[in-house]
């Protein structure tokens, strides 16, 4: 009896088992059928065969036009649904027309486009790219010693109302540590925008020399030609704690005659650890003065006391000082006795002027006198001059 009872048990248990084994297979039936068909319903709406066209640069803050291209017929009221990663950004009834969107990123980076038609879907992946800011360095010039202006880039590219502030202050920089004369790259330091991309420009600064100028006037006396030995330039415009001379030996005038003359500069040179930074002028002023002539050896004749002091000249004396190949000589001089009383008597020499194509390059600055005698009248010519013989009258 308690045999039969233990194998009632035993079979009890076996097709409870097998019941629930059968349902557990029904269940997995149940559920692989259930994926199966909706996977075919997604497959049916997923997969028309056609595709999805673009057009644009596909850059973000740029639009970006997108063309639903089904494979199949679309019935003219159908629901269009355009999807951009999961968010429904444009829905409108089918009319014949292409099915477009419109549509300008505000991130880059990858993107699910999804173009909807009842039971038709397409997909496609739009990489957009971040735009790029261009930041153009400024090309200067300028002189050397002078304050170096603010040197701010130009940018562009940034998208529309999406300016933001300089996150370094929209300044370039220049790698020297001193601007002597030369020529600069001006690099705009990097930066990194939010969703942008940076290219920089480089720019250049030029510095020129800084141009001195000659304070003193340059003084010769005549001498027949136009050069002047060993100037004394001074100058002005260095700047304090430059080391800078002039080296000239000579300078060339613009002519040799006396007055006011342009000298030329091109001789002279600068020297000194920052003479590179300057350049002297073209021209300085000069002056040419009359150089100083002397006559000397002129001689007047004695004479017979006639109650003045008028002399006559014996020999006309030279001129000293006068250059080879110029022409001047005495062109007037007068010559008295200092008295026109009887004996030895100092002559002076007055009036005395200059003639020739070259006076004007020199002066008269010592005559040298002379002495004469003035002696006395003899009697019987005195009387036969103021006591005419009468007798034949």
């Amino acid at each position: 009896m308690q045999q039969s009872t233990k194998n009632y048990k035993e079979e009890r248990l076996d097709f409870w088992i097998g019941v629930a084994v059968m349902a557990v297979v029904l269940l997995l039936v149940g559920w692989l059928t259930w994926s199966i068909v909706k996977n075919v319903k997604n497959n049916a709406r997923a997969v028309v065969g056609g595709e999805i066209l673009t057009e644009g640069s596909n850059v973000r803050g740029t639009e970006q036009i997108y063309t639903f291209v089904p494979d199949a017929e679309i019935a003219e009221g159908t629901p269009i649904v355009w999807t951009v990663d999961g968010e429904t950004v444009q829905q409108c009834p089918y009319e014949g027309e292409p099915m477009i969107l419109n549509y300008t990123h505000k991130q880059a980076g990858r993107h699910e486009i999804v173009a909807s038609a009842g039971r038709y879907m397409q997909k496609m992946t739009a990489d957009v790219t971040a735009p790029v800011l261009t930041l153009t360095a400024p090309s200067l010039t300028m002189v050397y010693g002078e304050e170096l202006p603010e040197l701010l880039p130009q940018i562009e590219g940034f998208v529309e109302n999406e300016r933001t502030d300089f996150c370094y202050g929209g300044l370039c920089r220049i790698d020297a540590e001193k601007l002597n004369v030369g020529v600069y790259r001006i690099v705009p330091d990097d930066c990194q925008y939010a969703d942008y991309q940076t290219e920089r420009i480089e720019g250049t600064l030029t510095v020129l020399p800084r141009e001195l100028g000659v304070e003193n006037i340059l003084v010769k006396c005549y001498d027949g030609n136009n050069v002047l030995e060993n100037p004394d330039l001074h100058v002005t415009g260095v700047l304090q704690g430059d080391e800078v001379q002039v080296d000239c030996e000579q300078v060339f005038l613009e002519n040799k005659n006396v007055g006011s003359r342009l000298a030329l500069l091109g001789t002279a040179s600068l020297v000194g650890e920052d003479a590179c930074n300057y350049v002297l002028p073209d021209f300085a002023e000069a002056l040419i003065v009359p150089k100083a002539l002397a006559l000397v050896g002129t001689s007047v004749q004695d004479k017979t006391y006639d109650g003045t002091t008028k002399a006559t000249i014996d020999k006309m004396g030279t001129l000293e000082g006068v250059c080879d190949g110029d022409s001047v000589a005495i062109g007037n001089l007068e010559t008295h006795f200092d008295s026109a009383e009887v004996g030895t008597h100092s002559v002076r020499l007055d009036g005395v002027s200059l003639v020739g194509a070259d006076k004007d390059n020199y002066v008269l600055v010592r005559v040298e006198g002379c002495e004469a005698e003035i002696q006395q009248k003899s009697e019987f010519w005195d009387k036969l001059l103021n006591h005419p013989d009468t007798s034949h009258a």
